[in-house]
């Protein structure tokens, strides 16, 4: 299964753990991890490191918002792509209007 043909998707660790406990809520422990498997067996690159994780902390540094959210925005800076959020918060929006974020963020709302 490709999520979007054509098009690269990373996603930090982090975002993984936090897809899965979301979903764990939602649909019980079972169905979250078939979902969370079925997700990563696309074409998703889920990316970790010391590099990211540095990156994140500099984000966090400057912008007041979840570091899972600091991690997406950092990979987003280390692949040269795009940050996908699924809806807009006033934080991440005042970052970017103040240049403290400087990636393009895209919204799935």
């Amino acid at each position: 299964m490709n999520l979007i043909k054509g098009v690269d998707v990373y996603v930090p660790a982090l975002v993984v753990a936090e897809i899965f406990y979301v979903l764990c809520r939602r649909v019980g422990e079972e169905r979250a991890l078939e979902i969370v498997k079925a997700f990563i067996g696309s074409n998703v690159k889920v990316v970790s490191g010391v590099d990211l994780f540095v990156e994140a902390g500099r984000v966090k540094c400057k912008v007041p918002i979840a570091l899972a959210d600091c991690s997406v925005l950092a990979l987003a800076a280390m692949v040269n792509g795009r940050a996908v959020f699924w809806r807009r918060e006033k934080e991440i929006k005042e970052a970017e209007e103040k240049g403290r974020i400087t990636v393009k963020v895209e919204y799935l709302e």
